[in-house]
């Protein structure tokens, strides 16, 4: 088997791996976390590095000040109006999505290391069964990349299966009350058409907004729906159940069958007696149950995190997740705090140079000079009302560009 040290390197490796990763798929939120806490470290951290200079010039330390804050500016996205936020937020709660979230980073974290675990094991005695003559180092070879592949194929599938669950549910329940299409409406009351169109972020909301009835059933259909026959499906959760009950029932023969499973736990061998088939056949099981109920986690965190609207993910990344306006503003101005709070700093470290007066802006006149200011800004700032959003040098986003992008 691996050496303790090999097994040390390749779980610093795969962790640095993971790390990278998250912080590219993850979304502002994650990534701002880990630009804050890296600016901070000692001696290695952002503000550690910038603020050493070998030749101390003016010029140099206000550049740096400029990276700072240019790094924090990439992360913080000016706030949309409360008009544009009540859009969003509206477009949510239609598609049923209002309490809804993306799975957590750690329960993503928890789950592959539990299924790469899982996996490990599995293609350890799918390895040995290959070959009676299959030497440890090709064992352990073909263990880590069958590893790698059996834990992509349930990781890629377990979160799909277990919304399609959900998603299939909803949307059948609701076609039970949707507007039958052959119906005529009411006098006064909108058209069957404008009622039952499929609506997008980048649509009014109040588009299929009824002048008489109560449509909910219908208002999400419009924004769940990919087709306009689109009552979901059970396939792939089908699909996904008969890979694991498979690759279960599969486990179970090969411990079964395996010499090396008695013998590591230093038991007779099969026809050794009573104990020797009995206690081997019972850690098996345990060992399979545990494989069922891992992919059973899976299963349900699909199923009870993600969106059920076709643009809700979008629409969760541009308000961040929060609940109200005042929410929304508070994250904003929490994130301008720890901004301000790092350009603080790094002019704190150019004290040591004699003779250097740097620009001293917080992050909202840096904004401002750019050409533009949030819409909104920290009341602590005691600055003038910022302009009007409008500049090529902003990252002020219109509402419908920022739509498109899902950035928050």
């Amino acid at each position: 088997m691996l050496t303790t040290l090999g097994i040390i390197i390749t779980g610093v490796v795969l962790l640095a791996i993971l790390l990278v990763i998250a912080a590219y798929a993850a979304g502002p939120a994650f990534r701002f976390w880990l630009l804050d806490i890296w600016a901070d470290l000692p001696f290695i951290g952002t503000v550690a590095r910038l603020s050493h200079m070998m030749h101390p010039t003016l010029k140099e330390a206000n550049e740096r000040l400029d990276k700072l804050f240019r790094a924090y500016h990439n992360l913080i996205q000016d706030p949309l109006p409360k008009s544009e936020y009540d859009d969003v937020r509206k477009y949510l709660l239609l598609a049923g999505d209002s309490d809804s979230k993306p799975t957590p980073s750690g329960f993503k974290l928890l789950l592959f290391l539990l299924m790469v675990a899982e996996a490990f094991t599995f293609s350890f005695l799918l390895g040995v069964s290959i070959s009676q003559d299959i030497t440890e180092r090709q064992a352990n070879i073909v263990a880590v990349v069958l590893a790698m592949v059996l834990a992509g194929l349930f990781g890629f599938l377990s979160h799909p299966a277990g919304h399609a669950i959900r998603r299939t549910r909803v949307l059948r329940t609701a076609w039970n009350h949707a507007i039958d299409q052959g119906s005529e409406m009411t006098k006064g009351e909108k058209s069957v058409v404008e009622l039952t169109e499929m609506i997008g972020l980048d649509d009014p909301q109040d588009r299929d907004h009824p002048k008489k009835h109560n449509f909910d059933s219908q208002r999400l259909l419009n924004r769940v729906r990919k087709t306009p026959h689109d009552r979901g499906s059970y396939f792939l959760s089908a699909l996904f159940i008969l890979v694991v009950l498979a690759a279960g029932i599969l486990q179970f023969t090969l411990r079964a069958g395996s010499s090396f499973v008695s013998g590591a736990l230093d038991l007779p061998g099969v026809g050794g007696g009573q104990i020797g088939q009995n206690v081997p056949a019972a850690a098996n099981s345990f060992f399979v149950l545990i494989f069922f109920l891992t992919q059973g986690l899976a299963l349900y965190l699909g199923y009870t995190y993600g969106f059920l609207g076709k643009d809700s993910l979008r629409a969760y990344g541009i308000i961040g997740g929060a609940n109200s306006h005042r929410d929304y503003q508070n994250e904003f101005n929490r994130r301008v705090k720890r901004a301000d709070e790092s350009l603080s700093s790094l002019l704190n470290g150019f004290k040591r140079y004699p003779g250097i007066a740097p620009d001293k802006s917080t992050y909202l006149q840096r904004v401002a000079a750019l050409g533009v200011a949030p819409e909104t800004q920290a009341p602590e700032s005691g600055r003038p009302p910022p302009k009007k959003p409008g500049g090529a040098a902003s990252n002020v986003t219109p509402l419908s560009e920022a739509k498109r992008d899902g950035s928050s």
